[in-house]
């Protein structure tokens, strides 16, 4: 990864946690699940004023494990 790439993944994963703080991310589309205490989706849409999320995967809340992949793209990119 250039450095470039490094600052922008950065710079997202900062404005991610922004949002997550405010909790200003709606969901705008997914296939979601919840059964038995895990959560999944095969596709899941989130929006927030500075960001959106795509992703798929599952999350375990009885054991605390988040198994997720997708991306967090800043609005103003």
């Amino acid at each position: 990864m250039t450095r470039r790439q490094q600052l922008a993944a950065r710079r997202a994963m900062l404005v991610a946690r922004s949002e997550l703080q405010r909790r200003d991310l709606a969901l705008s589309t997914g296939d979601i699940a919840f059964e038995k205490g895990v959560l999944t989706s095969s596709l899941m849409k989130l929006y927030g004023s500075s960001l959106g999320v795509t992703t798929k995967g599952s999350v375990d809340f009885g054991a605390d494990v988040i198994d997720l992949e997708g991306s967090i793209v800043p609005a103003y990119a």
